[in-house]
């Protein structure tokens, strides 16, 4: 982490819903209306505060979207026992409005040269969404990205898309640890420490990719990490 990575902690920022998306399951995705000269750095992220719930009245959510898009955009999601502040985001309405800080964060582009692996669980994909999106104009390294999900993966067609466009770019969408666990060993070999190994999930699974990670003999100065923050039992 570097100190310019926070710098934009200190950004507050009234935003309006645009839209809400349930492409399945308990998976919603929400976009809002992008201010006039906001900018910030895929992979990064925000803190969306609900002032008037019961209980933690905010939420750290990956931006998964580029500022080139006009938008941004969350996905997270709701259980039916999910916290009120989770249950107010699902039931707004167009045009609500909602209080975010930043975007900031250290989830972001570190050079133009090195390699990435990427490797995501769940709604960890988030952040992923916006990464590609920046890269897929970009032809001077290989990309990697390995999708574990237990359900349908989420953005898959927006993937698909990116990968059409730029052919050093390539996702692997997976259903288990297992399968995860050998295609990450499979680039790991290729790459060894010679690229940038980006971890986002919840802390327990961005624990075991570091370990396996480790047991591959990757240094940990070349893992970068974004864990859930701010999440309970409850999300």
């Amino acid at each position: 982490m570097k100190l310019r990575d926070f710098s934009g902690f200190r950004k507050k920022t009234i935003i309006r819903l645009n839209r809400i998306d349930n492409p399945f399951n308990r998976v919603y995705v929400f976009t809002f209306d992008k201010p006039d000269g906001m900018e910030w750095r895929p992979g990064e992220h925000g803190i969306f505060r609900i002032s008037d719930v019961q209980g933690k009245k905010w939420r750290a959510f990956s931006i998964a979207s580029t500022p080139d898009e006009g938008i941004i955009r969350i996905a997270t999601r709701i259980e039916s026992n999910s916290s009120p502040f989770k249950a107010r985001l699902r039931d707004m309405q167009r045009g609500d409005s909602i209080s975010m800080r930043g975007p900031f964060g250290w989830f972001t582009i570190q050079d133009q040269w090195t390699p990435i692996v990427g490797i995501a669980g769940g709604i960890g994909i988030t952040p992923f969404r916006a990464l590609l999106a920046s890269l897929e104009e970009e032809e001077t390294r290989d990309i990697h990205l390995i999708y574990a999900s237990k359900d349908q993966h989420l953005f898959q067609k927006d993937f698909e898309e990116i990968c059409e466009k730029n052919p050093k770019i390539s996702v692997s969408f997976v259903h288990d640890r297992e399968a995860l666990t050998t295609d990450l060993m499979v680039h790991a070999k290729k790459y060894e420490n010679r690229a940038f190994y980006y971890m986002s999930g919840s802390m327990k699974v961005n624990q075991l990719n570091r370990q396996a990670l480790k047991e591959m003999g990757i240094p940990t100065n070349r893992m970068i990490h974004d864990p859930f923050l701010g999440y309970g039992k409850r999300g």
